[in-house]
């Protein structure tokens, strides 16, 4: 059975102040995922990976993918689904960055945690 392939969205104004703090090798890494979304019409579902739904980076209702596909130490996208007014469902790119940097840079985790947080209030 063929994977099936779900619609993503990014969104430009939560990644631009992600992409602007990484380095060159990761926002090529996220601009081929995009082109690679845009050419298949979205992600493949066995692609993505259950965010922790617990603890203090908790991200309920999320998804992530880890950037380049196929690597699973360096960067991850954090996606969370979105119901759209015509009733269909998205994927929305909330955060993009390191999965678990060193010193005292955020993790992608972190972030995206804050931006729900925000958004929930």
């Amino acid at each position: 059975m063929p994977d099936p392939i779900l619609p993503v969205v990014f969104d430009d104004e939560l990644l631009t102040p992600d992409l602007a703090r990484l380095t060159d090798p990761a926002r090529l890494a996220l601009q081929i995922e995009r082109r690679d979304a845009a050419r298949l019409g979205g992600i493949p579902s066995s692609r993505l990976r259950r965010c922790r739904q617990d603890g203090p980076d908790r991200l309920p209702g999320c998804a992530k993918v880890y950037v380049p596909e196929g690597s699973t130490d360096r960067w991850a996208l954090v996606l969370r689904l979105e119901r759209r007014a015509d009733g269909t469902h998205v994927l929305l790119a909330i955060a993009y960055g390191a999965r678990h940097p060193t010193g005292t840079t955020a993790s992608v985790y972190r972030i995206a945690h804050a931006r729900l947080t925000r958004n929930d209030q």
